[in-house]
């Protein structure tokens, strides 16, 4: 439990959030699967990284002030004359 302790405060130290949350059932993942050392570290690095990015996008489309959020899962290709949805659907896979 000592162990435990020490790693939550210093991620609270370091503002690691997330890491502090998940890092015990990474931990396990990692523990089951048989993973290196540097497989776990990177997994916990990228949980943190994803959780700092989805809270970025969220506060900027929050604060660009948009009057609705509308994504293109919820496009209407049907209303759109002209619109090639296979073309929309390939250049979308290159935003992530």
């Amino acid at each position: 439990m000592e162990l435990d302790t020490s790693i939550d405060e210093l991620c609270k130290e370091l503002k690691l959030s997330i890491i502090g949350e998940k890092y015990h059932d990474i931990a396990s993942m990692a523990a089951k699967e048989n993973w290196q050392y540097t497989q776990f570290l990177e997994e916990v690095l990228r949980v943190e990284v994803d959780n700092r990015l989805g809270r970025s996008k969220n506060m900027l489309t929050k604060l660009a002030g948009f009057p609705v959020i509308k994504t293109l899962e919820q496009f209407d290709y049907t209303f759109s004359v002209g619109v090639n949805r296979k073309q929309i659907e390939e250049l979308s896979s290159l935003i992530c």
